[in-house]
């Protein structure tokens, strides 16, 4: 229930903040600490085509991360 519920608190926080205008670096960072819960919660369930979604999501928040928090992009 924890995990479920994180999974929705920082999922819809993290596309809100994403979706300001102009979009907040913080949803990025934010989204990519939902994704453990995701990992997490779709691995016991045994559901793998959450889980390859959930890492592919893992690999777009960590791009953004990369992109939005580096100094060389900052």
């Amino acid at each position: 229930m924890i995990a479920q519920t994180a999974i929705l608190i920082l999922s819809a926080v993290a596309l809100w903040l994403l979706s300001c205008t102009p979009p907040s670096r913080w949803g990025w960072a934010v989204g990519l600490a939902s994704q453990p819960f995701w990992l997490t919660e779709t691995w016991h369930a045994e559901q793998w085509g959450m889980f390859a979604n959930a890492l592919v999501f893992t690999a777009i928040y960590l791009r953004g991360m990369v992109n939005h928090w580096t100094p060389a992009h900052g």
